[in-house]
């Protein structure tokens, strides 16, 4: 039996509808996602439920996490806090590479939910292709048995390469491709076979890292200034521009949709290496170099 896919698929493997374009991309299963979204990674305690409670005021409304993250509880204290409608929010969780495995991803997935405070994920995602391919051929077919009962409305999958994704292709009792793969997208990490290989399969793209990792190195990268000049634009801006597949904004570059505007002292901090008050990044500051891995 063929897997799950279809048609009407564009270049970057999502469907485009009049009711989802612009500000949002139809998923092949028939959920949507915004085109914009906030990432998490680096998100804790009140921190992180002050920069989720200023991007859902701003307007973002996909908001990624991750139970390896480590803060699960406090974005959903901030979605919950916002009076945001659930059905206009998209709320976006990852598996540990640990919990791989058929009832493990079952179990983690129902803790993410609550720790989340939602009753269902608008995606779940296994992020990262670690142990064996038969540990990740059962965390799949459990991926797939939430997806039909309904706990998530996606499913897909992080940092997988072409070789993990024709593993579910492949295996004759699985019916259903991951409906989209989270993969690092910026100026120096292209991906352009990967992005192919997936489009081929109508798997959405949803791209994280475009700042190029914690503490932003690309937002410092000097090449960018003639751009930022002839746009009149931030860094961030220009590292952001349309884009046909959704693409996560980390706290580091958050003011890009903002202007820096409506940002409290807390999420200033955050992002100021001036500050004395910022928290700051392990191994600052981090050197601009291209990734060999990216192509």
């Amino acid at each position: 039996m063929g897997k799950e896919g279809g048609g009407g698929i564009g270049a970057s493997g999502v469907a485009m509808s009049a009711a989802a374009a612009p500000d949002a991309v139809r998923l092949r299963g028939g959920g949507s996602l915004p085109l914009l979204g906030l990432g998490t990674m680096h998100l804790r305690g009140s921190l992180c439920e002050e920069m989720v409670a200023n991007a859902l005021r701003l307007g973002f409304r996909l908001v990624d996490t991750a139970s390896m993250y480590g803060n699960e509880r406090g974005v959903g204290a901030a979605v919950v806090a916002s009076g945001v409608p659930r059905t206009e929010l998209r709320v976006v969780s990852k598996l540990r590479p640990e919990d791989m495995g058929y009832d493990s991803t079952l179990k983690a997935c129902a803790a993410s939910c609550a720790a989340l405070g939602v009753g269902y994920l608008d995606a779940y995602l296994v992020h990262a292709p670690g142990g064996s391919r038969k540990k990740r051929l059962e965390t799949w077919r459990a991926m797939e048995a939430l997806l039909a009962e309904g706990t998530c409305r996606a499913i897909g999958v992080s940092n997988y390469h072409e070789r993990h994704i024709r593993e579910i292709e492949a295996e004759p009792t699985l019916s259903t491709l991951p409906h989209l793969n989270q993969c690092e997208f910026n100026p120096v990490c292209q991906q352009h076979e990967l992005r192919a290989f997936c489009a081929e399969r109508s798997i959405a793209w949803m791209a994280h890292t475009p700042f190029g990792g914690r503490g932003a190195p690309l937002l410092r990268d000097g090449r960018l200034q003639p751009a930022c000049r002839h746009l009149s634009a931030s860094p961030s801006q220009v590292h952001t521009p349309p884009h046909p597949s959704p693409l996560l904004i980390p706290a580091e570059g958050f003011e890009c949709c903002a202007g820096g505007a409506g940002l409290d002292a807390a999420s200033r901090r955050h992002r100021d290496p001036q500050d004395p008050e910022r928290r700051p990044h392990a191994g600052e500051p981090q050197a601009l170099h291209p990734r060999r891995r990216c192509r």
